[in-house]
């Protein structure tokens, strides 16, 4: 469910009537999306307004600012066992290192974009995974974008999305 007014309290002053972004204000909004005040549908939500705005790199910028680790804390998703050096990981990275991961990773998030998923903060995208050598190759990030795009191709809805990315979250937390 979706609070109107609480949104509509952060995203007030966020902009000017030339649709320049206010900082103080996004900056606001970056600490309320750590500490846990929108749900996942209300995270959706800003995306799209975000979107809509045509000020989505700059929200994203921000977003990257979020301790993820405090993120899914504050969103009650807890460890449910013991991993070493956990650290909140993206499943699709946030933004990948060197052209052909970022070139992956933007491939990804318009499929993310597109059955409803936040690839920066919806909680279908983050888990907790050990934070070790190899967890953010090239190889996993391709096999996962191939599976992105082939479900996509295949007509597949907002359940196999996500359940792929469970699939690639469950194999980064072990």
């Amino acid at each position: 469910m979706i609070d109107s007014k609480k949104i509509n309290n952060y995203l007030a002053q966020l902009t000017d009537v030339h649709n320049n972004v206010n900082r103080q204000h996004m900056v606001l909004l970056r600490k309320a999306i750590q500490k846990g005040v929108f749900s996942n549908d209300e995270l959706l939500f800003l995306r799209r307004h975000m979107i809509m705005k045509n000020i989505d790199k700059e929200y994203d910028k921000e977003l990257l600012n979020i301790n993820f680790g405090k993120f899914l804390r504050n969103m009650q998703v807890l460890l449910s066992y013991e991993i070493k050096k956990a650290h909140a990981h993206h499943i699709l990275y946030k933004c990948g290192i060197g052209k052909k991961q970022k070139d992956l990773v933007k491939i990804g998030q318009a499929i993310l974009c597109k059955y409803g998923i936040d690839y920066i903060v919806g909680l279908e995208n983050l888990v907790w995974a050990p934070n070790i050598q190899g967890q953010h190759t090239k190889e996993n990030l391709q096999k996962l974008v191939e599976a992105l795009i082939k479900a996509d191709a295949d007509g597949t809805d907002y359940c196999g999305i996500k359940r792929i990315l469970k699939y690639y979250g469950e194999e980064a937390s072990q």
